[in-house]
């Protein structure tokens, strides 16, 4: 049975030698390790992560490794992580063959860091060695490993990544230790994403990990609606109280040979444009009043709707 816990002080000191060479090898990966959390698993056989980033070693298996092989594997550990492999595996959907996500996460990250000359153990899994083409990304493989899966089953591999990596969680992740919150997670992605951004831009990060960055940098198209919603809603808030000092207006407050601010709210000036052309259909352009009419009922100041085609037009200025 494996039970994790805390390293001991041998423990620390050979996972720090392994993180330290991990940092020299990939330093575009600094913020993750040092924020995943490190324990112990005797028996394990090989190092694991699970979703709250907690990074499980095998004290036996990292001495047999040393540092240099210990960091290779580290540094794939971390892969899974920064690349979200768990949360991907789940949008493939209920059905996935998480055996198989495994082999195509392990390949697509391996075949990055044999071209950057990391040290691997041996045996580990590659895109040649499953007849997959290299520089491929993990949902490619995994789709041609389900045509083709490799051989043998569950009980006959050996453990996989840990859920971390997508695998099923383990009945030996400790679900009692503290990991990294949701939002620390975010943080440190994006963190390594500007930093493989920036490594790339010197031509020092592997072209599939460069490739994720890219991605992750990108920023989604918000609707525009949730965009003017909020800014709707910031400027009317600006409106509740009187939260503003001003002399234009003495207080009625009197201190002798004192002249005291009057307090005063802030008036808010919305103007909206609407986009008449041709490219505007008539959903849109429902779209736009609707939206229109939503802002004069949450705003109290003024309003000023403005129409433009091929030059603008004021329609109508409310209080």
């Amino acid at each position: 049975m494996i039970t994790p816990r805390s390293l001991n002080a041998s423990e620390r000191a050979a996972f720090t030698a392994a993180r330290l060479r991990a940092l020299q090898a990939a330093p575009y990966f600094t913020h993750a390790l040092l924020d995943v959390r490190p324990l112990a698993a005797p028996g394990l056989g090989t190092f694991a992560v699970d979703r709250d980033w907690r990074l499980y070693l095998d004290p036996d298996t990292m001495e047999e490794w040393g540092p240099e092989t210990s960091a290779g594997v580290l540094i794939h550990e971390i892969g899974h992580l920064v690349r979200e492999h768990a949360r991907r595996a789940d949008a493939i959907g209920s059905d996935v063959d998480r055996r198989v996500w495994n082999f195509a996460t392990d390949a697509a990250i391996n075949d990055d860091l044999i071209h950057t000359g990391v040290a691997l153990p041996e045996g580990a899994v590659t895109p040649e060695a499953l007849s997959l083409p290299g520089n491929g990304i993990e949902e490619s493989y995994y789709a041609a490993l389900r045509e083709d899966p490799p051989p043998g089953d569950d009980q006959d591999d050996e453990l996989g990544c840990g859920s971390g990596a997508g695998d099923p969680i383990q009945e030996w992740e400790a679900d009692g230790t503290p990991g990294l919150s949701p939002a620390r997670q975010r943080i440190t992605r994006h963190r390594v994403a500007q930093d493989v951004q920036e490594a790339r831009r010197r031509g020092h990060a592997p072209a599939g990990l460069a490739r994720w960055a890219e991605d992750t940098m990108t920023t989604s198209p918000q609707p525009w609606q949730s965009i003017l919603s909020a800014a709707i809603r910031h400027s009317a808030t600006l409106v509740a109280g009187a939260v503003t000092y001003t002399y234009r207006r003495p207080s009625r407050r009197r201190v002798p040979g004192l002249i005291l601010p009057a307090l005063r709210a802030p008036r808010v000036t919305v103007a909206v444009v609407i986009d008449t052309s041709g490219s505007m259909d008539q959903d849109d352009l429902a779209a736009a009043l609707h939206e229109t009419k939503a802002v004069v009922q949450s705003v109290n100041g003024s309003l000023t709707v403005i129409t433009c085609d091929a030059e603008s037009n004021i329609q109508r200025t409310t209080d």
